[in-house]
């Protein structure tokens, strides 16, 4: 409980990492706490999100490595944006086989059926990656 209050405040912004690791590491900790808090920082990785609070205390309070984050972060939005761009440029084509066309034709994906599930899939996707990275 107490590693999970020291790593909010911490992705809160209300203290820093030496105050987390001050708190944590000051005295005995129970064995396995870096075990029950690895699948709750980690799940909390955000593909499109900002993820820097959250990799700091990977690494600073997990002592795991960044990098097979970033990069399973990375792979996940390059297939999102490339869907997003075949879906987008599919919409484009269907508008303009109706007639419509020009510089302000902007195809709403999140009222396309198939937008919102794929992304939904492919953030799942991706935190399993990660979570397996254990």
């Amino acid at each position: 409980k107490k590693a999970r209050g020291w790593s909010q405040k911490f992705l809160d912004g209300w203290v820093d990492m030496d105050k987390v690791k001050e708190e944590l590491f000051s005295q005995e900790a129970p064995a396995g706490w870096k075990k029950i808090l690895q699948p709750e920082i980690i799940g909390g990785l955000e593909p499109e999100g900002d993820n820097e609070k959250r990799l700091e205390l990977i690494t600073g309070l997990l002592e795991m490595p960044r990098e097979p984050f970033l990069k399973i972060l990375k792979v996940c939005n390059q297939k999102i944006e490339r869907e997003k761009i075949r879906l987008t440029d599919q919409l484009r084509n269907r508008f303009s086989e109706q007639g419509i066309s020009g510089s302000a034709v902007l195809p709403n994906l999140d009222r396309n059926p198939s937008w919102n599930p794929f992304v939904a899939q492919e953030k799942t996707a991706c935190k399993e990656k990660m979570l397996n990275q254990r």
